[in-house]
């Protein structure tokens, strides 16, 4: 244990000097990747994963949100049927589903049941 808090001391300080002489020096990271730079997410996997990108993911030579897609809903290829949606990474049916009533994210209250997508006093 005392060894790992020693690893940490040494991690912390060696990274914050390296911080602070970027800073000093003025030398920062290049710039990420982006697709209207020329570069393409089926050759470049870290166009998808650039900072504020609405599709985080990978599939199929593609950049996807597994979290929405309803063609790749938690995993590329996982399709979501008729009237049903992609929520949280998990297929549901926003015309019953208390936790995503009428739209993701729309929580019902305590005793309220989801019909028709309204959160509705059972």
């Amino acid at each position: 244990m005392e060894s790992l808090k020693i690893f940490l001391v040494l991690l912390l300080t060696i990274t914050s000097s390296f911080v602070a002489l970027s800073a000093a020096s003025g030398w920062s990271l290049p710039p990420p990747p982006v697709a209207s730079a020329g570069y393409t997410c089926d050759k470049h996997l870290a166009v998808c994963t650039v900072a504020g990108s609405v599709n985080p993911n990978y599939c199929k030579k593609m950049c996807m949100n597994l979290n929405t897609d309803i063609l790749n809903c938690g995993s590329c290829g996982n399709k979501c049927g008729l009237n049903l949606n992609c929520c949280n990474w998990k297929i549901v049916n926003l015309h019953t589903n208390e936790k995503h009533c009428g739209r993701c994210q729309n929580n019902c209250k305590k005793d309220d049941a989801c019909m028709n997508g309204i959160c509705e006093y059972a």
